[in-house]
């Protein structure tokens, strides 16, 4: 079954024309056929991604733009306040990060490390 569905997904997310869609649905088909899997489920499996596909096209399409901004200033309140009136998105990030609060404490451990075995004086 999966093997079915990846050939649909491909063939139909490829940029076929229609008459290489039709060649390519029947060599599916055919496929199916050979291996004894019913022709009715390959067509069931088929309006189901076909549905699933439009669904997400539809979806797709009503997707929110996003304006990301780093808290360090009050000027940035003042700014994302004129963000507030249109259709786009806040979304803040902080400046600190792990690796920042971290990186120093893990450099002073190794270095007293390699001070104790000798490796620097």
């Amino acid at each position: 079954m999966a093997a079915y569905r990846y050939l649909i997904n491909r063939m139909l997310s490829l940029p076929l024309s229609k008459e290489k869609e039709k060649e390519e649905w029947k060599k599916i088909v055919t496929i199916a056929n050979n291996n004894k899997f019913p022709t009715h489920q390959i067509e069931k499996l088929k309006t189901q991604i076909t549905q699933k596909n439009s669904k997400n096209v539809n979806t797709n399409q009503t997707q929110n733009k996003w304006a990301i901004f780093t808290y360090h200033s009050p000027i940035i309140t003042k700014i994302t306040n004129l963000f507030k009136q249109t259709d786009i998105k806040i979304a803040f990030r902080n400046t600190n990060k792990i690796r920042q609060i971290i990186r120093p404490k893990l450099q002073n451990i190794i270095h007293k490390i390699m001070t104790k075995a000798g490796y620097i004086n």
